[in-house]
């Protein structure tokens, strides 16, 4: 297909050149198919080609469109003012640029390309930062002979998805991932994904969003709970999230305008040297290489778009920022479109609406190829999308201009043609949702209230809880006629959503028999299979004052929940005492101490813990018994289930507990061990105590607080040992590392140890980094080692490099020690040896020969300076 399209636009190229020359020349004009030299009409032609072709003979990324993937297209200010821009030559794409992200990228795909476990790898980033250019430069490297699955919209993906055609070798390419996890089917795509990425190797998912607001409203905690399988996904142990930065660092700057300027004229680029050129010197080349920063000043200077397409590109915008994600049906941009215009403004051609939307999309006006609407003929502020052929469009914003002018318009209220045209014309239930949130914000009640009304009728199971929370906050129902029908309507399949609803009723004032109604259903046909929210629910009927419908569900919820976690199953057994089943919960226990998949020590803790308030004896012996065995001993978390059994008086368990935690606890982290060895102490396990205490001496780097738990916890031996290994495993040349040491054994208290490795150091340590020397010197001095630093001071001065920068602040140390004759002698070798050229350094160097009194050396180097230097006046300065 792309060989068609790269065709398709020479001819064109070509035949708009000759249709040129004839109108240059006085010559008639041939006639000519509609839409013949309309790009776009030609890639609508291609589409539904391309439609038709069996699933089975797509090809790979070798053969797809960049443009089609979604990569911006870019084109130098010369191509599009001298009307090349759609000739072969600008359609090719830019050299690229391989960034710290696009290495990561990589290394994760080919991972999966070459069959191992199946990966989702997620770019977050601003617009136009290059996110999908990166995504198709490491395919094309990496999965080159993989097939491509590109879905159109998160219906398409589901359809994929059900009909297995996501096998190992398949790269399923989802740019602007958002639209395929928003809408009715994004929950039900991101449980399959999930599914799948689990399930089959060799899979790999590729997929950009911006991380605001995208990325962070789907995965944000409180949000409604269908984003639950979202936020699974885009936190799943199989998906990688790498950042794409904004702006190129100025190394990488460097390396993007060699390849701009490449010696080989074959290779230059005129786009990179623009783009270059255009960004100055803030690193935000990638942007301007599409146009967007020219497409926001033509779009807020109102240079390039007459009156009625500034109006329909601010609709657009207003309800892409008021919450619409789908893309934007023509009639409702037409109709809030309306609300921007004056009466004098306002066309009357009955086409008027897909006239305009077509040259914004299309990039110019009517049939006249010279009055533009776009940027350098790529880059356009609305995008048409096709999810089908022979479908009615719809439009998008373009992503750039929507970013900017989010925070521009953030405080526009919108006109009422906006608000009527995204009440009566948005159909997406969870749109419908979002956008009656933002007219709430707004104080816009009556708004809100159409929205979220038709966002039930729409199916959407939360809408209900949030329109019954605006007619009590507001008293907008004081005869409670909407709450009886929202009643009767709320989906009470979903605990958690049943329980919010049934709160909302009781304190609104509804009639009783309604709240009866709605606890009736809820215990009936809530979910029970999440924990939970059942368990939420469950307190809320008891509040409620439904004795019965606790009753119903609390047998279900005994009988269906799978308790195999154990903190869910806790949460749900203390539910179940609160409400006062007490006979539920005790069926329930001996299950859950039995299954519950004891592994996480915190986890089984939380149960452990309720079945002993419960008083579920045989239950908490069983669970004890698991734990003590199974759980995860080397997870810090231990500690609390060893307390959980010490309460619980499982002392048998506590001790093969302690053992197993004594021996596989990471005797090298230095913030866990000294807990678990004081929780130890204080359980009375001795033996565990020193079985851990010995590992960590003998694993643990220099921890001032493990040395100080040794002492607390009795434990002579492996303070011993902690000792012994400072002093014969410490690298006595590594400054760094002996004063790390040295303050350890000095905060536990152990001077004499601390003593001996300085006595060891003064005459190990390495002299080639004046620095390090520094630090060891002053720290020396600071804490009394004088023989030491005497002896370190004086091999320094006459072995330091004199030309390391660092030797000036060297000799300001030697001088604040009150080694004299040392500072003498450091001070002879920099005046003979140190680098008189550098303007700053040579400060530097006078400075600190100022400062240690040395004014003989301070003389002969500034004269030394004076006959070496460029610019001696800059010296002067910084020297004073």
């Amino acid at each position: 297909m792309v060989a068609f399209k790269q065709l398709v636009r020479v001819l064109i190229d070509h035949a708009r050149r000759f249709r040129e020359e004839l109108v240059h020349t006085g010559q008639p004009l041939p006639a000519l198919t509609p839409g013949l030299l309309d790009e776009q009409r030609w890639q609508e032609w291609l589409r539904a080609a391309w439609d038709e072709v069996p699933p089975d003979d797509r090809l790979t990324i070798r053969d797809a469109d960049p443009e089609d993937l979604g990569v911006h297209r870019a084109v130098s200010h010369a191509q599009a003012s001298s009307g090349t821009a759609g000739s072969s030559g600008f359609n090719r794409l830019t050299p690229y640029l391989a960034r710290e992200h696009d290495y990561r990228l990589r290394r994760h795909l080919a991972a999966a390309a070459s069959g191992g476990p199946s990966v989702f790898v997620l770019l977050l980033g601003d617009s136009t930062t290059g996110k999908t250019r990166a995504l198709y430069e490491a395919v094309f490297v990496e999965a080159p002979d993989h097939a491509l699955l590109r879905p159109v919209d998160a219906e398409d993906l589901r359809q994929i998805l059900t009909a297995g055609r996501a096998t190992p070798g398949t790269v399923l390419w989802l740019n602007e991932t958002q639209r395929y996890l928003y809408g009715p089917d994004g929950s039900t795509n991101a449980k399959d994904i999930n599914k799948l990425l689990a399930t089959q190797p060799g899979i790999l998912l590729v997929g950009a969003m911006w991380r605001h607001p995208y990325f962070v409203e789907l995965t944000a905690q409180g949000r409604p709970e269908s984003f639950g399988p979202v936020r699974d996904l885009l936190h799943s142990r199989h998906t990688v999230r790498l950042d794409v930065p904004d702006a190129l660092t100025t190394a990488q700057l460097d390396e993007f305008r060699a390849l701009a300027t490449d010696p080989a004229p074959r290779m230059r680029d005129r786009r990179l040297i623009d783009a270059l050129e255009a960004a100055g010197g803030d690193g935000r080349v990638i942007q301007y290489l599409s146009g967007g920063p020219e497409l926001l000043e033509a779009y807020r200077n109102r240079t390039l778009f007459t009156h009625v397409e500034h109006a329909l590109i601010t609709a657009a915008l207003d309800a892409r920022r008021l919450g619409h994600r789908q893309p934007l049906p023509g009639a409702l941009l037409a109709e809030a479109a309306d609300g921007y215009l004056s009466d004098r403004q306002r066309p009357t051609a009955p086409d008027w609406a897909e006239t305009t939307l077509g040259a914004l999309t299309r990039g110019y006006r009517n049939s006249d190829l010279f009055d533009r609407t776009d940027i350098r003929h790529t880059l356009t502020a609305l995008v048409m999308h096709v999810s089908r052929s022979g479908t009615r469009p719809s439009f998008e914003p373009a992503d750039y201009l929507d970013q900017q002018t989010h925070d521009d318009r953030s405080a526009c209220l919108g006109p009422p043609a906006l608000w009527h045209a995204l009440i009566t014309r948005t159909h997406d239930p969870e749109d419908l949702h979002a956008i009656g949130q933002n007219a709430e914000r707004r104080g816009l009640f009556k708004a809100a209230a159409n929205l979220y009304k038709n966002a039930v009728l729409a199916g959407y199971p939360y809408a209900a809880v949030s329109l019954l929370q605006l007619l009590r906050r507001h008293n907008l129902d004081p005869q409670c006629q909407a709450m009886r029908w929202l009643a009767a309507r709320i989906d009470v399949a979903d605990a958690l959503n049943a329980a919010q609803a049934l709160r909302e009723v009781r304190h609104t004032g509804t009639p009783t028999e309604v709240v009866h109604e709605l606890a009736e259903r809820a215990a009936a046909h809530a979910d029970p299979a999440d924990p939970v929210r059942v368990a939420r629910l469950l307190r809320e009927l008891h509040e409620a004052g439904e004795a019965g419908s606790v009753s119903r569900l609390a047998s279900r919820a005994v009988a269906d929940t799978d308790p195999e976690e154990p903190a869910w199953a806790a949460i749900l057994l203390e539910a179940l005492s609160e409400v006062g089943e007490a006979t539920a919960a005790a069926q329930m226990s001996p299950r859950a101490a039995a299954q519950a998949d004891p592994g996480h020590p915190g986890d089984a803790a939380d149960l452990l813990r309720v079945l002993h308030k419960l008083s579920q004896t045989d239950a908490v012996r069983t669970l004890a018994r698991r734990a003590a065995a199974h759980t995860d001993a080397a997870n810090p978390l231990v500690q609390r289930l060893l307390n959980d059994l010490h309460a619980a008086g499982e002392s048998e368990h506590v001790r093969k507990l302690a053992a197993r935690a004594a021996a596989h606890m990471d005797a090298k982290d230095s913030e866990t061990v000294p807990e678990l060895l004081r929780a130890l102490h204080k359980l009375g396990q001795t033996d565990a105590v020193h079985s851990l205490a010995m590992r960590a001496a003998a694993h643990t780097d220099h921890s001032a607080a493990l040395l100080r738990t040794f002492k607390v916890v009795g434990e002579p031996a492996a303070i011993e040992q902690f000792i012994l290994r400072a002093k014969n495993h410490t690298a006595p040349e590594n400054p760094w590392t002996v004063r790390g040491v040295i303050e350890t054994l000095r905060e536990a208290g152990e001077t004499e140890a601390a003593h001996e490795l300085a006595d060891l150091a003064s005459a190990c340590v390495a002299l080639d980094r004046p620095d390090g020397v520094t630090v060891l010197l002053r720290m020396f001095r600071e804490i009394g080692e004088m023989q030491a630093g005497e002896q370190l001071a004086a091999r320094a001065a006459e072995q330091v490099d004199p030309a390391n920068h660092h030797s000036s602040q060297l000799l300001k140390e030697l001088q604040a020690a009150g080694a004299a004759k040392a500072a003498h002698v450091l001070a002879g070798r920099i005046v003979a040896l140190a680098d008189p050229t550098h303007p700053d350094a040579a400060a530097n160097v006078l400075q600190s020969l100022s400062a240690a009194g040395e004014t003989d050396a301070f003389r002969r180097y500034a004269a030394r300076v004076a006959t070496r230097t460029e610019n001696p006046s800059r010296i002067r300065v910084a020297a004073s």
